[in-house]
């Protein structure tokens, strides 16, 4: 793959130039190294003790299943090495819909895989600690803008797994796929709105 010439930084994983970053507020900055997709904001740092709490700030929202928790936390990337050892801790992401979920899955950073997969609603309590299952959160038509709902979605088939350099690949599937389910859901709306139904 040719990378960008459009890169920030020199990512601390690949070691190749294909980070991307991002002034969010303040002094926080966001970078993302495109090759694996692995991110960082620039306030997660590892000092006095304190990887912990910011594990939990990651994965709070992610799942209430513990042991997903777990596995995911085992992928996190410490940047101890080289010239200049910054702790920045890097975290995969995972993207999350009500039709598809693109999440990491593997030992470690070193080993590990992205899957792109279809998720169906958890409608039994049960399921939560019995499969991989991530949050959705969307904002209902019938309930005040301001107000999200969450909702846990399980891994239901895999479609397609990625190497864990191909994060550039695996999320531009995943947009395309959730752009054509969208699509289909615009077109069958107006075909009832034509019917009257």
């Amino acid at each position: 793959m040719k990378l960008k010439q459009t890169y920030d930084e020199l990512s601390p994983i690949t070691k190749n130039k294909c980070v991307l970053t991002e002034m969010i507020s303040g002094n926080i900055v966001f970078r993302q190294c495109q090759q694996t997709g692995y991110y960082n904001y620039s306030n997660y740092v590892e000092e006095n003790d304190n990887r912990d709490e910011i594990n939990q700030t990651v994965t709070k929202l992610l799942t209430d299943n513990e042991e997903v928790k777990a596995d995911y936390l085992k992928l996190v990337f410490k940047d101890s090495g080289g010239k200049i050892k910054t702790n920045r801790l890097w975290y995969p992401p995972v993207h999350v819909n009500p039709f598809y979920v693109l999440y990491p899955a593997g030992n470690s950073y070193e080993d590990f895989e992205w899957i792109l997969a279809t998720v169906d609603p958890i409608t039994e309590e049960s399921d939560i600690n019995n499969t991989t299952n991530f949050n959705v959160f969307f904002a209902p038509e019938n309930l005040e803008p301001s107000v999200v709902h969450v909702s846990p979605y399980k891994v239901a088939v895999v479609a397609k797994t990625y190497k864990s350099t191909e994060y550039e690949s695996a999320i531009q599937d995943y947009n395309e796929y959730l752009l054509a389910v969208q699509s289909r859901l615009i077109n069958a709306k107006e075909i009832n709105n034509v019917h009257g139904k």
